[in-house]
């Protein structure tokens, strides 16, 4: 996984999967969307207003994949 921290966006971005194309994004919430490939598998997330963001709730949201927020 590779992650990108944009300070002027105030986002971050993970790629889960390397140089995957990606054919659709959807919003799951306010400021978090994800990214799919053809198979409709996520291949990358991006979490906007992240300086607005406390470690609890980027817990609470149900993220495909296991990541660590501490």
């Amino acid at each position: 996984m590779n992650i990108a921290f944009d300070p002027e966006a105030n986002a971050i971005y993970m790629s889960v999967v390397e140089d995957a194309e990606i054919v659709e994004s959807e919003t799951i919430a306010p400021g978090i969307i994800y990214d799919f490939d053809q198979n409709y598998r996520v291949v990358g997330i991006e979490i906007l207003y992240l300086n607005q963001r406390t470690p609890e709730e980027l817990k609470s949201f149900n993220f495909p994949y296991k990541i660590s927020i501490h």
